[in-house]
């Protein structure tokens, strides 16, 4: 018991040191490996602190199919505080709590090989990793949409052409790849003229949410500047981001805005891949931008449609307009 006390004291400075979630996410991975010696695992997590989305498998084993989980996370999110609870499968299912709000799970099999002092441990390991994981989130976000800052975004994308960040698989499922996608507001500067700018504020701050409900929980979505948004999503293909972005799109134009009324956005896109600056990468994202504003806007590009020459890919900034 001592042994386990020590350790957790020793683990909990480690996951308060960090200063980075892909480096946190490895400390309380290691941490769960070590502590559980060998025994099964799985971390399903939401990484918005939006409550009420379903949490996302973000790696260990997938121990519960997709109705499992919802069923395990509404059972955890209703406990008292720093309770767990066995399922009939046999599965040890700790919540992952922040401010009385539950955001995550993890799942523990081989039930009857930890005592309970280790899992009182764990219990307060989870608590200390939230919050860690909340303060790194909050620090990053965007004042008015609480979106992602344009800091993180460039953070976020090395961390990707690094190799970082991918998220497993589920079981069948193909391999998916990174895309970056550039998200403008259409012809914001005459909502700004027309009716002000705490109504364009307003417009902003909607189209934030509408990206931030069309986006899955493991993808990232950011405030770029101004009326442009970025987002960091992983799919199987060109063709599946394009529809996805295009759902996206469709959802905007669909939507109504107070006073305003019909706002639409156009989009450019990128597979993420090994390039030497994340400049490099924007540029291309850019581009297909500037293609979907100079065919009309309300539409998605595909930078691989562009079929660009490498003598024309540089550093260079485009103004959008």
């Amino acid at each position: 018991m001592d042994k386990v006390l020590r350790c957790g004291h020793e683990w909990a400075i480690a996951l308060t040191e960090q200063l980075d979630d892909s480096d946190l996410d490895d400390v309380y991975q290691c941490i769960l490996e070590k502590a559980l010696n060998g025994g099964t695992f799985g971390l399903w997590l939401n990484r918005t602190f939006v409550a009420d989305i379903l949490p996302s498998f973000i790696y260990g084993n997938e121990l519960v199919n997709s109705l499992e989980v919802e069923s395990y996370f509404a059972r955890a999110a209703n406990l008292p505080l720093n309770q767990i609870f066995l399922t009939r499968k046999g599965l040890i299912v700790l919540p992952i709590r922040h401010k009385e709000k539950t955001f995550g799970m993890v799942c523990i099999s081989s039930v009857g090989k930890f005592e309970d002092t280790l899992l009182v441990v764990l219990a307060y390991l989870s608590s200390v990793y939230i919050n860690q994981l909340a303060t790194l989130h909050h620090a990053r976000l965007d004042p008015l949409t609480e979106l992602l800052n344009r800091q993180t975004f460039e953070q976020k994308v090395v961390q990707i052409m690094a190799g970082a960040g991918f998220n497993q698989p589920r079981g069948g499922q193909p391999e998916r790849a990174w895309f970056l996608a550039m998200i403008d507001i259409d012809h914001f500067k005459s909502v700004n003229d027309t009716y002000g700018h705490v109504i364009g504020d307003e417009v902003i701050l909607m189209v934030a949410q509408l990206l931030k409900q069309n986006f899955r929980a493991e993808d990232y979505v950011f405030r770029y500047g101004g009326e442009e948004f970025a987002t960091l999503f992983q799919c199987v293909s060109d063709i599946a981001a394009m529809q996805a972005l295009e759902r996206l799109r469709e959802v905007v134009s669909a939507h109504r805005f107070p006073q305003v009324g019909r706002v639409t956005v156009s989009l450019g896109f990128v597979e993420v891949r090994d390039f030497c600056q994340v400049t490099s990468l924007v540029n291309r994202a850019d581009m297909a931008l500037y293609e979907s504003k100079h065919q009309g806007r309300n539409r998605v590009t595909a930078f691989s449609a562009l079929n660009v020459p490498e003598s024309q890919l540089d550093d260079s900034d485009i103004e959008l307009f």
